[in-house]
């Protein structure tokens, strides 16, 4: 399968049909150069961009003809169904990935992800996705200066529809370490991003008075009269309450610092924030 001693394939062809051969094909998905929209589903044979009008075509070089079957921007989408389906056809990494349940340690302290409170929150809460070792929990990452900011929801689009149908419903798959199928599912577990992406991923403000997407409206933050940039204050809040730097002030802004931390809100809480926006 792979080229003679493992070298690097001779052409884009070769390196083409190898990851073919694995599984690794990719999907080119023609995009609004605008970032508005994706032209997949029922937007796939439309030629301009309902949100802004932009074509979907390029311009020739005397920028008056459209070039019809060349677009102007396109997504390259590396579907995970079949990726995550080609690991259990392995039988080292099928018997690895289920690893969690059968060897692990339980002795109250963290050696694999399966320790964390969020994993055992999955099993508490969706026993029946728990009771499959086979399932997936997955991590996210996603930053980078080249992300695509706000508009980072259209493109993952596509991701979000593989993973909801793979917890929904799943997909048949083979083990080959047990050698039989079942049905695969996952679960989005985490996310890992810088600040910014973190931002633009959770739809919260990450930037300005209010940064702190726990703290929200109670963020403390003070505005720099030179620097023109937001300080953000009265960090000492986070210490245990007799923690000495709570009492120190020439070391910090000149203030005892008596508060105490704010509660990051629940998801019936978010709810009733985003009820009342208005999207025209």
């Amino acid at each position: 399968m792979f080229p003679l001693n493992n070298e690097l394939p001779l052409s884009m062809y070769e390196a083409k049909k190898t990851l073919n051969t694995l599984g690794m094909e990719s999907e080119k998905i023609h995009a609004c150069p605008n970032d508005c929209i994706l032209y997949r589903n029922e937007l796939n044979d439309a030629s301009s961009c309902p949100t802004c009008g932009t074509s979907r075509w390029k311009l020739d070089r005397t920028r008056t003809k459209k070039m019809k079957g060349v677009p102007t921007k396109v997504m390259w989408y590396f579907p995970p169904i079949p990726r995550f389906k080609i690991l259990f056809q392995s039988r080292k990494i099928a018997k690895d990935l289920i690893w969690h349940a059968q060897e692990r340690e339980f002795d109250g302290k963290m050696h694999h992800p399966s320790d964390s409170p969020s994993w055992k929150l999955v099993d508490h809460r969706w026993p029946n996705f728990a009771s499959e070792p086979r399932n997936l929990r997955l991590a996210i990452s996603a930053d980078g200066p080249q992300q695509p900011i706000n508009d980072i929801d259209v493109y993952l689009a596509p991701l979000l529809d593989d993973l909801k149908m793979l917890w929904e419903e799943g997909v048949e798959s083979y083990d080959a370490h047990r050698q039989e199928l079942f049905t695969l599912r996952v679960v989005l577990l985490w996310t890992i991003n810088d600040f910014p992406a973190y931002g633009n991923l959770s739809g919260c403000i990450v930037k300005g008075y209010f940064a702190c997407p726990i703290c929200g409206e109670d963020t403390y933050s003070h505005r720099l009269k030179h620097g023109k940039k937001n300080s953000y204050i009265v960090h000492r809040r986070f210490l245990p309450c007799n923690h000495p730097f709570r009492k120190q002030k020439k070391a910090f802004n000149g203030e005892q610092e008596f508060g105490s931390t704010s509660q990051p809100l629940s998801g019936e809480e978010i709810l009733r924030k985003i009820d009342v926006i208005c999207n025209s």
